[in-house]
């Protein structure tokens, strides 16, 4: 379960960085901020519980580092579908990179977490 808040917290969170510094916040006012980070939050919920899913599958097959380097291409891989989906908002270069590290990042912070968990106190 907390694997499951890891993706859908911080997975949105940092491809609406990638987004931002790709110029999608050009226009700095607050409300238009708040409302692109509402957007991303709405729409990146879809990409962070497919990265989720297939994280949790290789939780129990694969090493850290393996399962870190697949849920970072199925990040970035999602990450460009869905830009494909807005391409006059977002370039897909970018989403693609901020789909690949929210995966990557995800997938090492529920990594370690799952460890500090299981280990005797």
């Amino acid at each position: 379960m907390k694997r499951l808040w890891i993706f859908l917290v911080v997975g949105p969170l940092i491809g609406f960085f990638g987004a931002f510094f790709d110029g999608a916040g050009s226009l700095l006012g607050i409300l238009y901020l708040l409302l692109l980070l509402a957007l991303f939050y709405v729409f990146g919920a879809i990409p962070a519980l497919l990265a989720c899913f297939v994280d949790h599958a290789l939780a129990d097959k694969v090493g850290a580092f393996k399962r870190a380097a697949v849920t970072s291409l199925v990040g970035c891989a999602v990450g460009i579908v869905m830009a494909a989906c807005f391409p006059e908002h977002v370039g897909m270069v970018a989403m693609g990179i901020a789909g690949a590290v929210a995966g990557l990042i995800c997938s090492l912070l529920s990594s370690s977490v799952a460890e500090a968990s299981t280990m005797p106190p």
